[in-house]
């Protein structure tokens, strides 16, 4: 609208130029006229008249053209001021649009993106479904798995609240899952340890494996079920964790051990019933050669000594196959018990020495036997015995004729003894060495022996707190180091004698027993039942009664308890005669001896039984 009326001005600006040349060249005409006209001052003065009135509106005109210019420059400022405006906000357009740009293709890209993640989304979702299918079949599975196993498991969070309880566990403890699930497993069931003592708050195996952060097994415990039975189990706890080693809980598995712990007590008997029909006829072999060597019996030619010898060293040989054979299945039943004693370790290796003396002669071998006999040790008998007797079984076997066998025993300090067995033997190769202890090993190029004697050795020598070591060469022999602990002598007495009852077992083993007794001077007569063995008791009173484990008319149980609730015989020393070693009668009995028989340690107890206590 402004620029309409700028232009309008300026028409009239024109018009007014134009008419002032026009007027300009009236003038001239004028002028021209004047000279030839007379009445010039006439012309002039209209002449002037007509250029006032011009310039009148000149002035007019260029008044208003001022006014119009100083209208327009304020109008001029305001476009420029509009155009100003106008060119931020067209920068401010292009900057959205740009920015428009920018958004369009970022929303273009995220609805690529949309696109990627939804087709990821759905590939998603149906991994998820393979995986919730793979997922619920594994659930059944691993519920069908745990059914069907027969040890009880038990899962836990981590503060020990039952989360799955499986068939066999309900089966063993008799409590259903959905009353004991939610509650601490220890809070519901009652465990108890071998030695009865509830595992419960401090004790609690879930606790400790949580707390302690690691799996735990208890070999031996007690459940006590909903129905009060107690039932033998072990208890073996993991923790479950997840890759990263955050602790999600447990999971415990018990084995009902009861019919194990009835195999157990078969087994027992098996190797009592065993070992009791194979020691008693060769206690009574080996009991008669000991007693026709005794020269209180009439004295024999060499030529039957030397037979009875060999008579009572192969029973020897075959007494050492039956203790390593029921030995190992003790070992390996966990059921190998010691019973330590004082006695000199010189007397048992003399004893040794007197049984394969006749067999190194015949094969012209030397044993050569240094020990003092001040020195006692504190050790199982039976078993040490069996340690030499395995030691020097093998030495025979493989030493030469005209070789050495020596038994050095010395105190070594830490209230030890130290003993070493050493022969000039063959050897034993460097590689056979690391074999040398493990059960049913032997040396290459051996044909004798079971492979159990130097196993057993060394659980023997370990159970003593010691560890068996060996040094040998091809050629060079070989020698056996071990300690023993120190025991400590008694004070000495003079010899008693008594009556003294045998009761039950082998009647030609018992006859033998009382006959070597009568040779000791003491009164000893062998009854062979537990019937009559407590009538007798209470007939003669007796100083000490040997009761034979195998009684055909009752159990040693009922005879205990029979003959301690008699008045008569409450105090009366009580020995155990067992092809079987039972560590928990050791306080129910006054001495426990092994069988076969042998005279010596028999009449050793005895002996002792008599004095004063």
């Amino acid at each position: 609208m402004k620029d309409e009326k700028v232009q309008a001005l300026q028409e009239k600006v024109r018009s007014l130029m134009a008419a002032n040349k026009a007027l300009l060249k009236e003038k001239e005409k004028i002028d021209r006229l004047l000279a030839d006209s007379k009445d010039q001052k006439e012309c002039e003065g209209r002449l002037n008249q007509a250029l006032a009135r011009a310039n009148a509106e000149s002035a007019e005109l260029l008044a208003e053209l001022e006014e119009k210019n100083r209208n327009l420059e304020d109008t001029n400022v305001q476009i420029a001021r509009a155009n100003a405006h106008a060119a931020e906000l067209m920068a401010l357009i292009e900057l959205r649009d740009e920015q428009i740009t920018e958004l369009n293709k970022a929303l273009s890209m995220a609805n690529v993106n949309a696109a990627e993640l939804l087709a990821e989304l759905e590939i998603h979702h149906a991994e998820q479904d393979r995986l919730n299918a793979q997922l619920q079949v594994e659930k059944e599975r691993l519920h069908t798995t745990l059914a069907s196993i027969g040890d009880g498991v038990v899962t836990t969070d981590t503060e020990g609240k039952v989360i799955l309880f499986n068939a066999a566990a309900q089966s063993i403890t008799e409590w259903p899952p959905d009353e004991i699930a939610g509650h601490p497993l220890t809070s519901v069931l009652d465990f108890r340890d071998a030695s009865d003592n509830v595992l419960r708050d401090a004790r609690d195996p879930i606790r400790i494996s949580l707390r302690e952060k690691k799996g735990i097994f208890v070999d031996e415990a007690w459940i006590l079920t909903k129905s009060g039975l107690r039932r033998p189990v072990e208890i073996n706890i993991s923790l479950i964790c997840t890759s990263a080693g955050e602790i999600l809980g447990t999971v415990a598995a018990f084995r009902d051990r009861t019919r194990h712990k009835e195999l157990e007590r078969l087994k027992e008997e098996f190797i009592a019933s065993m070992t009791h029909d194979l020691r008693t006829p060769l206690s009574s072999i080996m009991g008669f050669c000991q007693l026709l060597g005794d020269s209180d019996f009439g004295e024999i030619s060499a030529k039957k000594n030397e037979f009875v010898n060999r008579i009572h060293h192969c029973g020897d040989i075959l007494l050492g196959i039956i203790n390593n054979i029921v030995e190992l299945s003790r070992i390996e039943s966990g059921m190998l018990h010691f019973l330590f004693e004082d006695f000199t370790l010189c007397s048992l290796i003399k004893e040794l020495y007197d049984t394969f003396e006749p067999l190194a002669i015949e094969m012209k071998i030397a044993l050569d036997f240094q020990c003092d006999s001040s020195l006692w040790v504190n050790a199982d008998r039976q078993l040490t015995r069996q340690v030499f007797h395995n030691l020097l079984s093998n030495a025979i076997r493989a030493t030469p004729q005209g070789g050495t066998i020596s038994i050095n025993v010395a105190l070594c300090g830490n209230e030890r003894i130290a003993v070493e067995v050493k022969d000039t033997g063959k050897g034993i190769p460097g590689n056979e060495l690391p074999k040398l202890f493990k059960k049913f090993a032997r040396i290459s190029g051996s044909r004798r022996g079971t492979g159990l004697g130097l196993f057993n050795v060394k659980k023997f020598v370990e159970g003593h707190g010691s560890d068996i070591t060996v040094e040998s060469e091809p050629g060079a022999g070989t020698l056996f180091r071990f300690t023993l602990p120190q025991g400590h002598p008694p004070a000495k007495e003079v010899l008693k004698k008594g009556s003294v009852l045998i009761v039950g077992g082998d009647i030609e083993s018992g006859r033998l027993a009382a006959l070597s007794l009568q040779e000791e001077g003491h009164r000893a007569e062998f009854v062979a039942g537990g019937k009559e063995g407590i009538m007798k008791t209470i007939e003669i009173k007796p100083h000490v009664v040997l009761l034979d484990r195998t009684l055909p008319d009752m159990e040693v149980e009922t005879f205990h308890y029979i003959f301690r609730n008699t008045p008569t015989s409450r105090d009366v020393p009580l020995i155990l005669l067992s092809s079987v070693r039972l560590s928990e009668w050791k306080d129910k009995f006054f001495d426990i001896i092994p069988l076969p028989l042998d005279m010596k340690v028999m009449k050793r107890a005895v002996q002792k039984a008599l004095k004063p206590h």
